[in-house]
Parts: C-alpha cells; sequence; structure tokens
C-alpha cells in the first residue's frame, strides 16, 4: 500500500491569508469639491463636511451633511470657513470647530470657532482664540476642555485652552517647539503629549521633541526627544483635521504613525495616557511602502491612523504611482498577533490619502474630498472602503508542542502524531470543515486537493497551535 504524507513542522511564525476582499462603495459626490475640511462620522448612516478650500484654492462656509436613507448630501450654512482648521469632540457629544485660513489661496488665520449640534444640524458661534491659527490641532482633555496646539506662517509661541462651560479660552504658557499639524495625545492626569507636526513654514519643526502639557501649572515641559534606540530624527504630523480619538486602540492606548528622516521606513508607537510612556508597537513585518511585484513603486502614508477597536485592527491608508492612475492601498495591521496585510486598487483619478478619513463603528472606513493634483484642483467624491478580512491561521510561531499531521489517502484522513483534545480543519476562506475531540485524526474524505489549516488544541501542553497542510 502507498501513503502520500505530506509533513510540517510547526517551527513557523504567524501569517495570514485572506478571507475576504477590500471592497469599495461609491457614495453620492459632495455637492463641493473640498479638501482641508473636518469630518464627522455621527454614526455608520449619518456623515457630517465642514468647511475647507475648494477648488482654485477658494472657501466656502457651507458643511454637508449624509443621510443614507436618502442617499444625498444635504448643504448648510456655517458661520465660517474653517480651512485647515481643527476639529474636537466634546464630552457632550457636540463639536467645537475652529481656526482656518482667513483669505482664498491658503493665506492668513481665522480666530473664530464655532460649535456644531448632531442633533438639529446646528452651526454656534462661540468664542474667539486668542491667537488667529491655520493648520493648527485640538484634543479634549479628560476634564473636558479642549486644548489647541500650533499654527502655519504665524507665532505657534502659546497654546489655548477652550473652557465649554464658560465659553472662554485661555493662553497656556509658552510650547517648546514652534508646531502645526502636531499630534495631541491627552493624558490620564489631564494633561496631553504634544509631538510631531510641521515647521510653521513648512517642512520639518525645528526640534523632534515630544512635549507634556502640565494642566496645573499651565506649562509645558520635556517629555523626551528620541525614539526607540536614540533616535532623534523622525517625522510625525496629521496633515488633515483628525479627532484624537481616531487614534486611540482598545487597551485606551493611542498610536502613532512614525517615519524615519529618509521615508523609507514607517513605524507604529503606542503612547500609554497614564504613564506617559512611549513604546514600539512591533509588527510581525515591516509596514510596506514598496509595491510587492514592483520594488521600484513606492507607496506613501496617510498619517491619520484607522483603528477598529471592536475588531483589535489597525488599518494604513497608503497611495502611490503617477498622477491620473493613483493605486490605493489598505495595510492592516492585526493588534493581537502584529500580523501585516495589504490589499490594493489602481485607477483612482485623484488622492485618497488626502480625502479626510473616518473609521466607522462597523469597521467600515470613509472617505471624502481630497486633491486631484494640488491645492487647487479638487474631488468630490465619496466612497466607503470595507477592509479584506484575514483568517489568522497562526503559522511560523515556534511551538513546545511537536504535532505533525500527513494526509492518510487509506484512511482519508489527516493523521496526527499524537492524540489531540481537539482539532478544527479549516479552509483558505476561514470556513470549517471538520472538528473532533480527543481523536488522532481528521476526516478529510470528501476534501479536494489543495492546501488547509489545522487548529490543533494539545492534550500534552494545553497548548493551540495551527499547522499548514496539503492534501495531494
Amino acid at each position: 500500500m502507498k501513503t502520500n504524507i505530506t509533513l510540517f513542522s510547526i517551527l513557523i511564525s504567524i501569517c495570514t491569508i485572506g478571507q475576504t476582499p477590500m471592497h469599495i462603495e461609491t457614495l453620492p459626490g459632495l455637492n463641493i469639491a473640498r479638501a482641508a475640511h473636518q469630518q464627522i462620522a455621527i454614526s455608520s448612516n449619518k456623515f457630517v463636511v465642514t468647511g475647507g478650500h475648494i477648488n482654485g484654492f477658494g472657501l466656502t462656509k457651507q458643511a454637508e451633511v449624509y443621510d443614507a436613507n436618502t442617499k444625498s448630501w444635504q448643504l448648510i450654512g456655517m458661520n465660517d470657513n474653517h480651512d485647515m482648521g481643527f476639529i474636537a469632540k466634546l464630552n457632550d457629544g457636540k463639536y467645537l470647530i475652529g481656526g482656518g485660513c482667513s483669505m482664498t489661496l491658503g493665506v492668513g488665520q481665522l480666530a473664530s470657532t464655532e460649535i456644531f449640534d448632531p442633533e438639529n444640524n446646528s452651526f454656534t458661534a462661540t468664542a474667539n482664540m486668542f491667537v488667529a491659527r491655520t493648520n493648527c490641532c485640538a484634543a479634549t482633555l479628560k476634564d473636558g476642555r479642549v486644548l489647541v496646539v500650533g499654527n502655519w506662517y504665524a507665532s505657534a509661541a502659546n497654546a489655548e485652552i477652550y473652557n465649554p462651560v464658560t465659553n472662554t479660552f485661555t493662553l497656556t504658557g509658552a510650547c517648546l517647539v514652534a508646531r502645526a499639524l502636531p499630534v495631541i495625545i491627552p493624558t490620564d492626569d489631564g494633561g496631553a503629549i504634544v509631538c510631531g507636526g510641521l515647521g510653521i513654514y513648512g517642512g520639518q519643526p525645528a526640534s523632534h521633541k515630544f512635549e507634556k502639557y502640565d494642566p496645573v501649572s499651565n506649562t509645558f515641559t520635556e517629555l523626551t526627544h528620541t525614539l526607540f534606540n536614540g533616535e532623534t530624527s523622525w517625522d510625525i504630523a496629521c496633515y488633515v483635521p483628525a479627532m484624537t480619538q481616531q487614534y486611540q486602540l482598545p487597551d485606551g492606548k493611542y498610536a502613532v504613525l512614525v517615519y524615519n528622516s529618509a521615508g523609507t521606513l514607517a513605524r507604529l508607537i503606542r503612547i500609554d495616557p497614564a504613564t506617559s510612556k512611549i513604546e514600539e508597537i512591533v509588527t510581525q513585518k515591516p509596514i510596506p511602502l514598496t509595491d510587492e511585484a514592483d520594488q521600484n513603486k513606492t507607496f506613501g502614508c496617510a498619517r491619520t491612523l484607522m483603528i477598529d477597536q471592536p475588531r483589535n485592527l489597525l488599518h494604513i491608508i497608503q497611495q502611490g504611482g503617477a498622477a491620473g492612475n493613483i493605486t490605493f492601498r489598505l495595510v492592516t495591521i492585526n493588534l493581537q498577533t502584529g500580523s501585516v496585510n495589504s490589499s490594493q486598487q489602481d485607477g483612482f483619478t485623484y488622492s485618497p490619502a488626502s480625502s479626510n478619513l473616518s473609521m466607522l463603528s462597523d469597521g467600515r472606513i470613509l472617505f471624502t474630498g481630497g486633491n486631484k493634483y494640488d491645492n487647487f484642483s479638487l474631488s468630490n467624491s465619496a466612497f466607503i472602503v470595507t477592509p479584506a478580512t484575514y483568517v489568522e491561521t497562526g503559522l511560523n510561531t515556534i511551538s513546545s508542542s511537536k504535532i505533525s499531521a500527513f494526509w492518510n489517502q487509506s484512511a482519508g484522513a489527516f493523521l496526527l502524531s499524537e492524540k489531540v483534545a481537539e482539532a478544527t480543519l479549516i479552509d483558505l476562506t476561514g470556513k470549517t470543515l471538520c472538528n473532533v475531540k480527543n481523536s488522532v485524526q481528521v476526516s478529510g474524505l470528501n476534501l479536494r486537493s489543495g492546501v488547509y489549516i489545522l487548529t490543533i488544541k494539545s492534550q500534552r501542553t494545553n497548548e493551540t497551535i495551527n499547522i499548514k497542510i496539503i492534501k495531494p
């Protein structure tokens, strides 16, 4: 009797296999093509875009609300344009929007702010800031106040605190670094960590310090100026208005994307709001910045991370290729296993990475607007991406359970090297085909030839492992 044997050891590291492909759902276009606007996902069915600039680098005071029931965008008036302004979600569910350009062509700064109420789609003018600002960012602190930091082509010496109870702004002490478009992470002590950004005239800021805002002394002090093993040169910036909540991980910490100075390596850091500790989020392989098929084709990353908290996933938006035929790529990192996977689609005629982005509660990602070629030619596109899903196979994980499996033609089953507590056979789409308990074999009599995964719980070590196996 001839027996066909295919044997795999388990000294292998985790990889994943695509279960469902990425899907893109096109929504009706915005009434006004825009970029550098603010975006709010009220729910998985109601979205709001506010301000930004329009074609020709003009200004608009028109916001738009999307209702999935009518499948249309409705224009509503704002008090100011807030092109390249900030947005922060208040503790009462309303949104503070402020700052921006005072004139067309990205010129000047605004001191005005207003509050958007999603209950009645209204905008109410609120107090002016002490300093007119554009390309600034904001974060709601633990006590409900809002910290606003940064400016563009103007002084960024001081930040400001907005108190929604008294509807007033107060200046803080001097910031250590003059920045535009920083990342702001609220901390559990009522303060915040400010990092990254651009210099107020573009390019890298003068210093790469992480600074800590102390709400008691109303001052900023240096937290650190190095990352990893003493690295002092890195790149962090928002680039589009983003709410701090979009950086929050399932465990309450915050994730931030970091580039090296050459722009050839992207890494993730985790900031703990309880301890202000900064550490790297280790992934099984580097975040890809080139095309797998063509290493000469490079990808850039949108700096706003899309974090799917219920599913423990982190998505990075990337794009590459020439204008008019841009490749959109979605890199998905499993926060539990560190696996890195990607899916992509060609044929975009504008920059999807310059869109405003929101993670929806159902795991999809909303994109609106963006640049076609520059700040003067914009898109009115709106679409929703359902990310590809992946089956975590557990492959390549070093295991102390030396269990092996092979196909036995005469038995019509996969035979195991020892009796196991439980074994589940799945195909590469993640479909469960067979489950057995306290057995030394798993039936595969009616299976087609191909690759399968066995998830095994060892009786000996109580460890759960995964084996890739082939039916000839």
